[in-house]
């Protein structure tokens, strides 16, 4: 590893804990206005977070098996949307859907990056089209469940 990778490996990991910080923190500070229960929108946090990364790395995983051929169509539309889904459905306000749809999308990149599974380039790079398809999953998710 070269010392230019080192540096780039320790800015990804100073902004992947900057944004999670930033992210628990909006989530507690819109979601406590309406609501005085703590311990239950850190549950919701954590579940959502959990259960968005294990179907994220799930459909990675199943998507690089060497029967499939359709990685890009997998990893772009449906493990993203379906992950955004089922985080909806395990939360309870839009607020603690949406912070942990993104740090879902962040554990699970992470995850990637330090297993050396994919590059440090290609998680920034994807990063964007993962947030859509979380996005459009999240809204679906949140309108079926009212």
């Amino acid at each position: 590893m070269t010392y230019f990778q080192a540096i780039l490996q320790v800015v990804l990991l100073c902004a992947v804990l900057a944004a999670v910080i930033w992210i628990v923190w909006v989530a507690l500070e819109e979601s406590t206005t309406k609501t005085k229960n703590m311990g239950s929108i850190v549950k919701g946090l954590i579940l959502g977070t959990a259960t968005g990364a294990c179907v994220g790395l799930g459909g990675f995983f199943l998507a690089n098996t060497p029967a499939n051929r359709g990685m890009g169509q997998v990893m772009f539309l449906l493990v993203p949307f379906c992950s955004g889904f089922v985080i909806a459905m395990v939360t309870r306000g839009r607020n603690t859907a949406w912070a942990s749809s993104l740090l879902a999308v962040l554990c699970s990149l992470s995850f990637l990056v330090a297993g050396k599974l994919e590059g440090v380039l290609c998680a920034i790079l994807a990063f964007p089209l993962l947030a859509l398809g979380l996005g459009v999953g999240v809204v679906l998710g949140y309108l079926f469940r009212r």
